[in-house]
Order: C-alpha cells, then sequence, then structure tokens
C-alpha cells in the first residue's frame, strides 16, 4: 500500500499565490512564479485579476512591490 497523504493549501495561501500568477503574466513583471497558477487553482486565479486590475489602477501594487522586495531579501 503507498503511503498517500491529503494536503490542503490555505485561502489566503491561494490568494498570495494568485497575486503572483497575475503578475507573472505580465509583459514587465516585477517577478515571476512559475508555481504560483497551479498553487493558486483557476478559480482564485480568477478573482484575483479583477482585484490586482483594481489596485493597479489605484497605483497600489502592494503585494508585487512586497513579493519582489521579500524574495530579494
Amino acid at each position: 500500500m503507498a503511503n498517500s497523504q491529503e494536503v490542503t493549501v490555505s485561502y489566503t495561501a491561494r490568494a498570495m499565490a494568485a497575486v503572483r500568477a497575475c503578475e507573472s503574466k505580465r509583459d514587465d513583471a516585477l517577478f515571476v512564479d512559475p508555481f504560483a497558477q497551479k498553487l493558486a487553482g483557476d478559480e482564485v486565479v480568477e478573482k484575483a485579476i479583477t482585484l490586482t486590475e483594481s489596485y493597479e489602477k489605484q497605483g497600489r501594487p502592494y503585494s508585487q512591490v512586497r513579493t519582489r522586495f521579500l524574495d530579494e531579501a
């Protein structure tokens, strides 16, 4: 019998992964996360697109800038 473990990921983690996935798709992306889309899931990424576009229009790319800074730290 093979060992199998079910892994659950919190919605907060999936939401941040979705923001990372959205940023990764941009031509001028601050970072590229090749695993973000899969971790977040299509449904959460679709929700994040609207939110990230709204923040971008307001000049508030907080999550993207914070992620870039922390990834390099």
